[in-house]
């Protein structure tokens, strides 16, 4: 009998729940793998949520589980990319990739282990479009906010889930070494993953709340805002981000600024750089 029953942890049916998310199949036509969701994924999601809701805190032990299995990047992020039509099956997978990606307590047990494992987490972002997805998930409701001033509770509650999201990821540290299994992009986790919010529109979407951050709803996401804000541009030179913006308002900054990733302050944004 596994040793995570005795700790109030069924690994077995665990691992049946993540088994009866879906998988990945050959597509007739093209020969490329897609994949297919199994019947019961939704309930299968929303279970495993129960079982990650009642982990230990200080222990981890179902995280430490899902995140060995690699369920963000096998079943989560393929439901998000290739469901994302279905907004109940996108929103629990969704949840759950939050809940998975929440900050390190530093007072639990195996942190450097949790935060290497966090990092094969945010790496998985860099694959596909998954944060295109993400984004078009909170445009309906930012539309809504547009056109009436306000929200509803579902609509808020999506924002908050997404705006936590981006939190989570940019909060987790880039591998201090390069590693033959995990590559030399492990230490520049950052960067790449900020690239991606600018050519994804991420950044886009937040720049929009954060106008906002005095109205309703997003009042209540300030501190939230506010640390997405400080983790972007925690580690720049002030004097670096002034002149990154110089170069993107000039046509002859641009041409210089499309040069080397090692070229920029920001390890190779894009020249379309708010900032």
């Amino acid at each position: 009998m596994s040793i995570f029953y005795h700790q109030g942890i069924d690994e077995g049916y665990l691992m049946e729940l993540c088994g009866s998310l879906g998988v990945f199949e050959e597509e007739d036509t093209t020969g490329r793998p897609v994949y297919v969701k199994h019947e019961q994924c939704l309930e299968s999601l929303q279970d495993i949520m129960r079982f990650l809701r009642r982990d230990n805190p200080e222990t981890r032990d179902v995280f430490m589980l899902l995140a060995n299995w690699n369920l963000v990047k096998t079943d989560l992020l393929p439901i998000i990319r290739t469901y994302h039509d279905d907004s109940d099956l996108v929103i629990a997978a969704t949840k759950l990739v939050v809940f998975l990606t929440l900050p390190v307590d530093p007072t639990s047990s195996n942190v450097v282990e949790q935060q290497r494992v966090l990092q094969l987490m945010k790496s998985a972002f860099l694959d596909g479009e998954t944060s295109t997805v993400i984004v078009s998930m909170i445009a309906e409701p930012l539309s809504r906010f547009e056109e009436n001033g306000r929200m509803d509770e579902t609509d808020t509650k999506i924002v908050q889930l997404i705006l936590t999201l981006f939190r989570n990821l940019l909060c987790i540290p880039d591998s201090l070494h390069s590693s033959a299994s995990a590559g030399d992009h492990m230490t520049h986790l950052k960067d790449n993953l900020l690239q991606r919010f600018f050519t994804e529109s991420v950044m886009e979407v937040i720049l929009l709340i954060a106008q906002d951050a005095n109205r309703e709803p997003f009042v209540q996401d300030n501190a939230l805002i506010l640390e997405i804000m400080h983790e972007v541009f925690k580690g720049q030179q002030p004097r670096l981000l002034v002149d990154v913006d110089k170069q993107a308002t000039s046509p002859a900054g641009r041409k210089r600024h499309a040069g080397s990733a090692e070229e920029s302050p920001f390890g190779g944004l894009e020249e379309e750089n708010p900032f």
